[in-house]
């Protein structure tokens, strides 16, 4: 059930995260049930166990409303998002300043949601280790990585995510974990992490 298969759409995380679960799946999949209604999983970041599972109906939530805005937008606007991702460079210069549009007061107003999720990937390819970190005012301030050539744009990759997303009908909140907890029935499988 959990093999990767050719029926599988081709998608793994796009964004890096210091504690994905890509590298120990195989030890995972032993612990997972094999028939189950519904897959929820509330702490998202790269959702490496939804890509392995690809179940519909899936529920996707976390608490980082970049992130969500970032999933919402790969889901139903994949073709533009790429479009901005091709636009950026991976210079010291251009990092600073897409790093620094949290300075401003009420920020996410002054952007679309698809400049908005292509930031949230720009930041997270380029910066280093993938790490996520805010200050105390929600100001990302994660200095920029050393790499010769990081892969932000990710094209065939955000194509298969969007493309997955639609086909497991994936409902993509932001929400608690304690929200899932209200929501999850009986037979469903709830991944947390």
């Amino acid at each position: 059930f959990f093999e990767t298969n050719k029926s599988m759409i081709q998608a793994k995380p796009f964004v890096k995260w210091v504690w994905g679960k890509r590298q120990i799946l195989p030890q995972l999949q032993k612990l997972f049930p094999t028939e189950f209604n519904n897959y929820h999983e509330p702490f998202l970041w790269g959702w490496a166990v939804f890509f392995n599972i690809q179940k519909k109906q899936s529920f996707l939530s976390d608490v980082n409303a970049e992130l969500i805005n970032t999933y919402q937008v790969i889901k139903n606007k994949p073709k533009l998002l790429i479009k901005f991702l091709k636009t950026c460079e991976y210079s010291k210069e251009f990092y600073t300043e897409i790093r620094a549009w949290d300075r401003s007061e009420n920020w996410q107003e002054s952007f679309s949601d698809v400049d908005r999720a292509w930031r949230f990937i720009y930041l997270n390819r380029t910066c280093f280790n993938g790490l996520y970190r805010v200050n105390s005012k929600g100001q990302f301030n994660v200095p920029m990585g050393a790499y010769k050539n990081p892969d932000f744009v990710q094209e065939e990759n955000i194509l298969n995510t969007s493309k997955l997303l639609k086909q497991t009908k994936a409902i993509i909140k932001l929400q608690s974990f304690s929200e899932v907890l209200k929501n999850a029935k009986s037979w469903d499988f709830v991944y947390f992490d």
